[in-house]
C-alpha cells in the first residue's frame, strides 16, 4: 500500500487450482526496476526507485522465508510506471 499512490487500489486474489492456493496481491503503484527484481527478496535490499518512502528492506525477505517455510513460492511481475504483482502459491 505504500509504493501505491494515495487513491490507488490494491487487488487481492485467491484462487484454488491443482492442489495448491493462490494469492496474488496486485497494484498500480510505481513499479520495481528490472535491475532490483532479481534482489527484491534480499533481506535489507531496497529498490532504487524508493529512496523517498520509508523501510528497512526486511519485509519481502521475511515473506518468502515464511512462504518456502509452509513449502510454497513467491513470485513477481513488475514494470516501472505501471505497477506489481506478486502471487503466493501455497501446497492446500
Amino acid at each position: 500500500v505504500k509504493y501505491t499512490p494515495n487513491g490507488g487500489v490494491i487487488h487481492v486474489q485467491c484462487d484454488f487450482a491443482d492442489g495448491s492456493v493462490l494469492l496474488k496481491v496486485t497494484d498500480r503503484g510505481m513499479g520495481i526496476p528490472e535491475e532490483d527484481q532479481r534482489h527484491v527478496f534480499d533481506a535489507f535490499h531496497r529498490a532504487k526507485n524508493v529512496r523517498d518512502v520509508s523501510g528497512t528492506g526486511l519485509g519481502l525477505a521475511i515473506v518468502k522465508n515464511a512462504v518456502e517455510a509452509h513449502g510454497g513460492t513467491v513470485h513477481l511481475e513488475s514494470k516501472i510506471g505501471v505497477g506489481t504483482t506478486f502471487t503466493v502459491t501455497l501446497p492446500a
